[in-house]
């Protein structure tokens, strides 16, 4: 009865460690992804600049 009830809290440790490493490695594809994202909008601002100036 205890073995099976440690096995049960063994596969909820592991279960809980693999949810937070998954946590984790979205959190960096997200963070990365915000710096793609904030250097495209840099682009995009800089373009919009040549163009108005194209533009006069």
């Amino acid at each position: 009865m205890i073995d099976q009830m440690q096995d049960t809290i063994d596969e909820q440790q592991s279960t809980i460690q693999e949810q937070q490493n998954t946590i984790k490695q979205k959190s960096e594809l997200l963070a990365s992804q915000e710096v793609l994202l904030q250097q495209k909008e840099s682009e995009l601002e800089q373009l919009k600049k040549q163009l108005e100036e194209q533009c006069k």
